[in-house]
């Protein structure tokens, strides 16, 4: 059985952009603008389950905004 991890590539947000945008007049600066939501994203994925483990969720006090416990 061959391995289907040579013939399936996973396609990044990066390399699609840098594929598909940069050869449009204004691409370069597209993919620049998506490449750093991208990296924002990112940092706030992690900082969210890092809050997640850490049981940071509510850290000022015991009720939240809907009131509960």
């Amino acid at each position: 059985m061959a391995s289907n991890s040579s013939s399936t590539r996973a396609v990044t947000l990066t390399r699609h952009c840098l594929k598909t945008l940069m050869s449009r007049a204004d691409g370069a600066e597209l993919v620049s603008l998506l490449v750093s939501l991208q990296s924002v994203i990112k940092n706030i994925s992690a900082a969210v389950r890092r809050a997640g483990i850490s049981k940071l969720f509510g850290a000022e006090g015991s009720v939240n905004i809907q009131a509960r416990v």
